[in-house]
């Protein structure tokens, strides 16, 4: 494989990215860049462009592309004791490819695909996360709703109520699935069938990420 991992991650909600996430980017020692953290912690922090996106965010109107991407080139260039990165849900559409293209390279998208969106209601209508240590869990899986990571009270996320679910889903096919087109052009996507349970996505992503970084470097 080669010596710097550049892979973004895209999927529609519920189809399992923070999970996922978090296990490729552990087993080939990743950093992981979640851009609507790294947007919060701008404003948070309230340098220069974080009042840019506070002013922005706070008027109803969208944050310039540029700005979420000058974000994302910052954070991807800061790969100190990383193998490389992988970008969480960006770029979301074909204006924020071309903008995050200017700024950095990238390998591989990994396309987490579901083809029945019934599943993704029913995901988003089981679905807990852990305020404290972000792990997603279900209903089902953990009924007493404590984190079985550190023991904090899961929570319900505020989007996952069933009219916010349907914009994301009409948004996603809308402007990001143009996006995986457009990678899968270039011969940079990995599509993953995300219906399947969480280990058997994981197992197919890592069998299919090897194979694609060992024929790029016999190219």
């Amino acid at each position: 494989m080669e010596d710097t991992v550049k892979i973004v991650l895209l999927g529609s909600p519920g189809s399992g990215k923070g999970t996922t996430r978090d296990l490729i980017a552990q087993h080939y020692n990743l950093k992981t860049i979640i851009v609507g953290d790294i947007v919060k912690q701008e404003i948070r922090n309230e340098s220069h462009l974080g009042q840019l996106m506070y002013k922005y965010t706070t008027e109803g109107k969208l944050v310039p592309d540029q700005f979420i991407m000058d974000l994302v080139a910052a954070q991807c260039s800061d790969i100190k004791d990383y193998n490389g990165f992988i970008i969480d849900s960006a770029p979301l559409s074909l204006e924020q490819k071309q903008e995050l293209l200017k700024r950095l390279d990238i390998d591989v998208a990994v396309y987490l695909k579901i083809s029945n969106y019934d599943v993704v209601r029913q995901r988003t209508a089981l679905r807990l996360v852990c305020p404290n240590c972000k792990l997603v869990s279900s209903v089902v899986s953990t009924p007493d709703a404590i984190c079985p990571r550190c023991g904090a009270h899961l929570e319900r996320r505020y989007d996952d109520n069933p009219q916010t679910v349907e914009t994301r889903i009409n948004r996603f096919i809308r402007e990001t699935i143009p996006v995986v087109n457009e990678f899968k052009k270039e011969g940079k996507v990995v599509t993953i069938n995300a219906e399947l349970d969480k280990q058997a996505v994981f197992n197919e992503i890592i069998k299919k990420l090897d194979n694609f970084f060992n024929k790029s470097t016999l190219k």
